[in-house]
């Protein structure tokens, strides 16, 4: 399945099409299928986009997911890496659209967020934050979460609920996980 970046395809899910150029005695018939299905595949593996590989890694990893699930080490490698690797222009994105511009300074900038793909599984999408944008602080019950800022910077600050509660202090009690 492909993912849908702006309203059009990541990825073509169709196998590139590849001529063989060597000239036809210079090789056996047996020979001539072989690296001809041996450079289908390299080349159908080299045009996936960045996102295409996201997305389908994405889809094994939380394909028999539920509330609360963390995908294995070599699952969190798998997506770290390719998150690792992803680019603005993977996902059509820059900081010169309007998105990331606020021109008004008596208000708090917007925060725009654009959705790629949801299911019960998994989701994809950016939030655009202008500078000096704030995302209140929120909760990700049941979730696992993984993030890749695309360019300029971010102050993250990071609580886990507090382990061990002193007598009659607050049930929703917050510690702060920055370290």
């Amino acid at each position: 399945m492909p993912v849908q970046v702006g309203g059009s395809k990541v990825a073509d899910p169709r196998p590139a099409r590849v001529v063989d150029l060597s000239p036809v005695g210079d090789r056996s018939r047996a020979s001539s299928k072989k690296n001809r299905r041996r450079h289908k595949k390299a080349d159908a593996a080299s045009s996936i986009s960045p996102m295409q590989r996201l997305f389908d890694t994405s889809r094994e990893v939380f394909a028999n997911s539920y509330p609360g699930f963390v995908p294995p080490p070599d699952a969190v490698a798998r997506l770290s890496g390719l998150l690792n690797e992803l680019k603005p222009r993977d996902v059509r994105v820059a900081p010169s659209m309007s998105v990331f511009k606020h021109a008004d300074p008596t208000s708090p900038p917007p925060v725009t967020y654009l959705h790629f793909y949801g299911s019960s599984e998994f989701s994809f999408g950016i939030f655009c934050l202008p500078k000096s944008a704030i995302i209140p602080l929120h909760n990700h019950p049941g979730m696992t979460v993984f993030s890749k800022i695309l360019f300029g910077s971010m102050h993250l600050k990071s609580y886990d609920w507090a382990k061990s509660l002193p007598a009659g202090s607050n049930d929703n009690a917050l510690e702060n996980s920055d370290g």
